[in-house]
């Protein structure tokens, strides 16, 4: 037992503070507050401050994190800022008892276990915390034991982590880097998921004066791109290799690299492959889907180290001028004039709303949003995206006071999602069409919980509700959810007036729909939307409040 699982409830907790601004701040200083008393005699009840096992290094890191917000307790109103302060208080005087001893002989002789350790009460902030420790004790701990552990079992938290933990390696061995090339060292991983950032890792080092490190890593790194360019089969689609060649062929040109111009002729020949395969193949449209926008959006909060849950507002909110979220489709729509189009005859159903100017915007709109999705079903990433929704849904069920619990659910979504990247092609249709209703089956299940919100009665005849009331101009949902979103949900999932796409019950009653119709970006579409929905309701919950 640990205060984790002692207080969390089978609800995921995180180690981190991450400032005033951050959502998960509230809640966190909120259940802090909840808990205190539960603390507080946890603590007390302990008969000895040590660290034996994995579950009292917890409850040390625990008091770590109740002392960070000792900074916000000035900015806390009346009565709650007294309450945080005295569980800060209480934290303080227990954190007093461990010694620095104890927290490196443990980290000595736990490291891997500590490093390699999951339990679903933790979201986050264990090996981010343990890194903090090691980088302040890295004098008393067998830092190079540990380095070397990190590089063959971690190597993706290790480069993330490498610009704080590179001049502690330089002070203490320079040749540990070298290890980066030992065979046990999952390079072919690293590459896969952090390309472009070991090529910025090439230009540092080369940067620093760390030239044989530089060309040695850059080598590599060609090699292996090399590698995946000889099992080439032309007709196939080129677009991710010529990226790599890309930014391969740019970084070698700075460090002056001696395979710059082999990497500069490969990329010529492929991005004429990649015309070619454009021009037999694909398709003309109206607009381009591109995630640049994002991808921007993503390296700025890289920079400034912001949580996974931020990155995933931005697939669905920006920053307003009052610097409040706001949803991106409702700013979109918000700003849709009149267009003379719409009053010309059409073939397209339209009404006063869905008139074929605003169809056709918000079709380029969504979709270019959609896509952005796909940067968090990657393998690094999907664990953390599905976190951030557990934990959201969990905070506006809170908020809301609703009995909406979706973890078990969100994760059979997340493997069926993983089953979809895995399969061949032969099968990922039928994946798709499944995966795409079970995500719109999730969407409604939320709706109805907050349609039980506005109207209590609700709750003992809530199935008898339909969707189409659910998504009504009128529905009291409107507020949380927004007022466009509201519509586009149910343009997609609904048809009324002959308008609209039905997708739910093309789907669920296999009605004028081919599963081969199907492909991935139906299901980006969903699960943005569904994203979008959670995302909207948490943020505009919380608005509503400051606003009061």
């Amino acid at each position: 037992m640990n205060i984790l699982k002692f207080i969390s409830e089978e609800r995921h907790f995180t180690l981190i503070n991450y400032g005033p601004n951050d959502l998960s701040t509230g809640y966190n200083i909120h259940k802090l507050m909840d808990n205190s008393t539960e603390i507080i005699s946890y603590y007390t009840a302990k008969e000895k401050t040590v660290i034996n096992n994995i579950d009292d290094y917890i409850d040390l890191l625990f008091l770590d994190f109740v002392k960070s917000f000792d900074e916000f307790v000035d900015i806390i109103k009346p009565p709650h800022n007294a309450t945080i302060k005295n569980i800060i208080n209480y934290a303080s005087a227990f954190r007093l008892d461990y010694k620095n001893k104890q927290i490196i002989t443990f980290i000595n002789e736990r490291y891997d276990e500590i490093l390699s350790y999951k339990d679903k009460y933790i979201r986050k902030g264990l090996k981010e915390r343990t890194l903090d420790y090691i980088l302040k004790f890295n004098k008393g701990l067998d830092f190079e034991k540990i380095t070397n552990y990190l590089l063959q079992q971690h190597i993706i938290f290790f480069i993330d982590n490498i610009e704080s933990l590179y001049p502690i390696i330089k002070n203490h061995n320079k040749g540990l880097m070298e290890n980066l090339f030992d065979e046990n060292v999952p390079f072919n991983k690293l590459v896969n998921y952090r390309f472009e950032d070991v090529c910025k890792l090439c230009i540092n080092f080369h940067r620093l004066n760390e030239s044989r490190l530089s060309q040695r890593l850059a080598n590599k790194l060609f090699s292996f791109i090399k590698n995946e360019y000889d099992s080439f089969v032309e007709g196939e689609p080129p677009y991710g290799l010529v990226n790599n060649f890309k930014v391969m062929t740019r970084t070698l040109k700075i460090i002056k690299n001696k395979n710059y111009y082999e990497s500069k002729e490969i990329y010529s020949r492929l991005e004429q492959l990649s015309n070619d395969y454009l021009e037999n193949h694909g398709q003309v449209h109206e607009y381009e889907i591109s995630n640049k926008e994002y991808m921007n959006l993503i390296e700025k909060t890289e920079e400034a180290r912001l949580h996974d849950m931020d990155k995933v507002f931005l697939l669905s909110h920006r920053f307003d001028s009052n610097r409040l979220w706001a949803s991106v489709l409702e700013e979109f729509n918000n700003q849709i004039e009149p267009s003379i189009i719409d009053m010309a005859s059409s073939p397209t159903d339209t009404n006063d709303y869905f008139t074929l100017s605003r169809q056709q915007m918000n079709h380029e709109f969504i979709d270019k949003q959609s896509v952005n999705v796909a940067y968090w079903l990657a393998e690094d990433k999907i664990d953390g995206f599905f976190s951030v929704l557990i934990f959201n849904v969990q905070v506006l069920s809170s908020e809301l006071q609703l009995t909406l619990e979706l973890g078990e659910e969100m994760n059979y979504l997340q493997s069926a999602i993983a089953t979809i990247y895995e399969s061949d092609n032969t099968r990922q249709d039928i994946l798709i069409y499944n995966t795409t209703f079970y995500v719109i089956t999730l969407i409604e299940r939320i709706l109805r919980e907050l349609f039980v919100y506005y109207e209590e009665d609700a709750i003992f005849n809530i199935e008898q509700h339909t969707m189409s009331k659910l998504l009504d101009e009128k529905s009291p949902i409107e507020s949380l959810v927004g007022q466009h979103q509201v519509n586009w949900l149910r343009f997609f999932l609904l048809k009324r007036d002959n308008i609209g796409f039905d997708l739910r019950n093309r789907i669920a009653h296999m009605r004028d729909i081919s599963i081969s119709n199907f492909n991935i970006f139906d299901l980006y579409r969903m699960l943005w939307f569904l994203t979008s929905t959670i995302n909207s309701i948490l943020i505009n919950s919380i608005n509503k409040e400051l606003n009061k």
